[in-house]
């Protein structure tokens, strides 16, 4: 007994029963202005600020902003113009968001109601700091560092960021990298925790400047670093598991009823159900975690602050402040004429692009290939004889190798131009010929390996595998392509492969000198633009895809794969988008995944129903 009174009474759950107190006293307030704000952001914001930057990217002479193309455009007068122009209007709007959200929850503290325009027009009154000292850091912090630690306190505008697959998986494939890439996350916690204050202190201490708001923050959090920490993670995994609890009790609820009308249909059913369930609960959850954290982070702010540096409540806090606003006080006339018809089209939307890529998939279940990444590295050193020997034996459709020219002009399998990697040795593949690259062994994990010719994995790999070859450059080649293309040539291997590149000038090249090869660009990153791009297919880093972009590569007739797709959640949700494949470090997972999406009753019958239609029509 004593141990709960002791839980009950525990800084934890007075915390969150305060924020749940908090949230539950302003409860409109906090949906209504992220719903609304959401809205506005989608329908307004985001396509305004699309808007400039594609019109912008048009004057300055690029089509499709990709890979080394951002730097180019980011050092043109253009880049520096939209960095000038749009970083402070997103800055604006994301400053916007959070502090009308920071003002609802102090006043919730103080059981005060304060209505959403004198809300806003608070925070507009403290936007001077975003332009003051210290701009650059507030912009660094709103625009990267907030969407990179992704703690649930996400804004309308900006997407979550993630520091994209292939460079973390490259890093960490060695010691140092791995330092690196676990530094780099440090840092970013590091400099979120001790600057998560800020936009609380300009609000309700009228900080003049972000770089004052981050010093007193970083006072605050000083003696409480760890615990900031641990009540920012356990409230959000609380509220998680409390949405996973309710998702699974109204799953169980709806499947019980139909069960009980009609149990075969139950079982067709369920999916979707599960389906439309959490999709709902998702957005419910998106709209209401922002509000949710920041009442937490206030309640925290304010048990851990000098409250005698608090002038908000300086401001005169007149009888319209307290009137309830125009939205909360209609708030079902706001829901039914504005808000729910709102998210109607946007899923009407999204459910309009998922069916066109549905029927423009055609003979989808037949044709998604999985690729093994640098061959299935699992069981062999990566581009070797002995990792395509594994592929071919894990059943992929595809080995995905990589090619370089040596100093005397052969070309040979590795990925590296730098062989300390894998040899431990600091040499360049540029500056070694052939037979000096033959007698250097090549270790990864457990296994040793050699490098091969590309002459040879074709003699090795013909009617056993198909091959994705990627063509890469260290800027000392000699008639690379020819000789590349010779080599096809000779083992006949033309139908059997293809070939992608970052570098698009040499895919052109290719194509233009053998037009029969399918040919595919490599995005790394960035904006791509289909229709600019003159290739048989994309593929695409897991960071960059999206619907849109595979329903523009459908509609032109283009395949689009994913990489590197390495766990059985992600392959799955790129099968469901509607990629043509993945290449992945996981051949067996992703085998394995396909083959049970393909063994659901639903999605068979959905196959079966999409072939009888266009049969039909065919008749």
């Amino acid at each position: 007994m004593k141990l709960f009174d002791k839980f009950k009474n525990s800084y934890l759950v007075n915390t969150l029963s305060t924020v749940y107190e908090n949230i539950k006293f302003a409860y409109w307030e906090n949906l209504l202005f992220e719903a609304i704000y959401k809205i506005l952001s989608i329908c307004l914001f985001i396509p305004f600020v699309s808007l400039i930057f594609n019109k912008l990217i048009s004057l300055s002479g690029f089509n499709s902003l990709t890979n080394s193309e951002i730097l180019r455009f980011a050092l043109s007068k253009y880049g520096l113009l939209s960095l000038l122009v749009l970083s402070p209007i997103m800055m604006i709007f994301i400053f916007l968001e959070f502090s009308v959200l920071i003002i609802i929850s102090y006043f919730s503290n103080k059981k005060k109601k304060i209505n959403l325009v004198s809300a806003l027009k608070k925070s507009l009154f403290n936007i001077k700091p975003l332009f003051a000292v210290g701009a650059l850091q507030m912009g660094l912090y709103l625009i990267l560092l907030v969407p990179l630690f992704n703690f649930g306190a996400s804004s309308s505008v900006l997407p979550s960021l993630s520091i994209p697959r292939f460079v973390s998986g490259e890093l960490k494939k060695t010691f140092m990298g791995t330092l690196l890439y676990f530094g780099l996350i440090i840092l970013i916690l590091y400099f979120n925790i001790r600057w998560i204050y800020s936009i609380h202190v300009i609000l309700l201490e009228g900080a003049k400047s972000f770089k004052v708001a981050a010093k007193r923050s970083s006072q605050i959090v000083k003696k409480n670093y760890l615990k900031t920490l641990l009540m920012l993670i356990l409230s959000i995994l609380i509220f998680l598991i409390s949405f996973v609890i309710l998702a699974f009790i109204l799953v169980f609820i709806a499947c019980f009823f139909i069960w009980i009308f009609n149990k075969n249909l139950s079982h067709k059913l369920a999916p979707t159900i599960v389906f439309i369930i959490c999709l709902s609960l998702y957005y419910l959850l998106m709209t209401i975690t922002t509000p949710i954290i920041i009442n937490t982070l206030t309640k925290l702010y304010l048990d851990h602050c000098d409250k005698e540096n608090i002038c908000i409540d300086n401001i005169t806090f007149t009888e319209k402040d307290k009137k309830q606003s125009f939205v909360v006080k209609h708030k079902s006339l706001i829901l039914s004429l504005f808000i729910f018809p709102a998210i109607l089209i946007m899923l009407t939307v999204s459910i309009v692009v998922d069916s066109q890529i549905i029927f423009l998939i055609n003979d989808k279940l037949n044709t998604f290939h999985v690729m093994a990444h640098r061959g299935y590295i699992k069981y062999g050193v990566e581009n070797t004889i002995e990792s395509i020997d594994a592929a071919i034996n894990s059943n992929a459709d595809y080995a995905e190798i990589d090619l370089l020219q040596s100093k005397d002009g052969n070309i040979v399998v590795i990925h590296d131009n730098n062989l300390k990697r894998l040899a431990k040795e600091n040499l360049n593949v540029s500056d070694l010929t052939l037979s000096e690259l033959k007698n250097i062994k090549l270790y990864q994990d457990n296994f040793e390996g050699e490098i091969s010719t590309l002459d040879e994995v074709l003699k090795y790999s013909k009617g056993k595998i198909k091959l994705n070859l990627e063509l890469k450059l260290h800027g000392n080649e000699k008639d690379f392509i020819e000789k590349f293309l010779s080599i096809l040539d000779k083992n006949d291997f033309y139908d059997e492969c293809i070939v992608q590149s970052t570098n698009y000038d040499i895919l052109k090249e290719v194509k233009s000198k053998c037009p029969k090869l399918k040919v595919g660009y490599i995005v790394l990153t960035g904006f791509p633009k289909v229709e600019f791009l003159d290739v048989d297919f994309l593929s695409v880093e897991e960071s960059v895809i999206n619907k849109k972009l595979i329903l523009a590569s459908k509609l032109l007739n283009k395949d689009i794969y994913v990489w590197t797709a390495n766990d059985s959640t992600s392959i799955q949700e790129y099968y469901y988008m509607g990629v043509d494949g993945v290449i992945t470090d996981e051949v067996d997972i992703a085998n394995s995944s396909i083959k049970s999406i393909k063994e659901e009753s639903l999605i068979s019958e959905l196959y079966d129903l999409i072939n009888s239609n266009l049969k039909l029509k065919n008749l």
